[in-house]
């Protein structure tokens, strides 16, 4: 009888093992992406501020123009 069951389903098992490992690439990829998104997240914060102070050195230049 457990010849008869194993044998329609063996399909289905091989299938699920299929999805299973799949499963296991897809979450893989997954935190290889969120890590890359907290990196490009990090480096977009360090642009900012760089940015920030640029921008500040500009309006000081132009606030000491104007003072003259």
């Amino acid at each position: 009888m457990n010849n008869t069951i194993e044998h329609p389903i063996q399909n289905d098992k091989k299938e699920k093992e299929i999805i299973c490992k799949r499963n296991d690439v897809l979450i893989g990829e997954l935190e290889q992406l969120l890590a890359l998104v907290k990196q490009k997240e990090m480096e977009i914060r360090d642009n900012e501020y760089n940015l920030e102070g640029v921008e500040n050195k500009i309006n000081k230049v132009v606030f000491e123009f104007k003072e003259m």
